[in-house]
């Protein structure tokens, strides 16, 4: 819905197990099929084809490599679930060097925000203006993008790794 944010970024979508996720959905889940189905049909809508492309990471290995990859065309992550109980996937992307703009909604807010010192991009997740002006905030600024990749690592280096766990 932000003219602004179609601007300034493209989405990429990224599902497991799918080599083709806007066009071959068959072999996932009825609720899964549901999401993609909704998906896709917002992305007609909007006319979006130009600026979103889907593809499948089926590892770990792939997983950090495109982490590694998109911090250095200054890409951002995002996770803007209605509810997200840990929030494992925004540290894994901020310790690659992508900073996060993640739900106010459960475990991603509690690791993102300490002492008021923001470590990602806090939106909500019901707000589609508020997701946007999170997004526009990393891919329009590169002091504020390169300040929240900064604290990221850091974030993730002191506070989630099995050395500081095991302390």
């Amino acid at each position: 819905q932000s003219e602004e944010l179609r601007k300034a970024a493209n989405l990429a979508i990224v599902v497991r197990g799918l080599e083709d996720p806007f066009r071959d959905y068959s072999s996932i889940s009825p609720s899964e099929k549901a999401v993609m189905i909704e998906l896709v049909e917002t992305i007609k809508s909007y006319r979006l084809w130009d600026c979103v492309v889907g593809f499948p990471l089926n590892s770990q290995s792939e997983l950090a490599s495109a982490y590694r990859f998109l911090a250095g065309r200054q890409s951002v992550f995002a996770l803007t679930a209605l509810y997200e109980p840990c929030g494992r996937a925004p540290l894994e992307a901020m310790g690659g060097g992508l900073p996060a703009v993640v739900t106010k909604k459960g475990g991603p807010s509690e690791s993102r925000v300490e002492n008021g010192k923001e470590f990602g991009a806090l939106v909500d997740p019901s707000d589609p203006l508020d997701i946007a002006r999170g997004l526009l905030r990393l891919t329009t600024d590169f002091d504020e993008w390169e300040k929240f990749k900064r604290a990221g690592i850091k974030r993730v280096i002191s506070k989630y790794t099995w050395e500081s766990t095991a302390k």
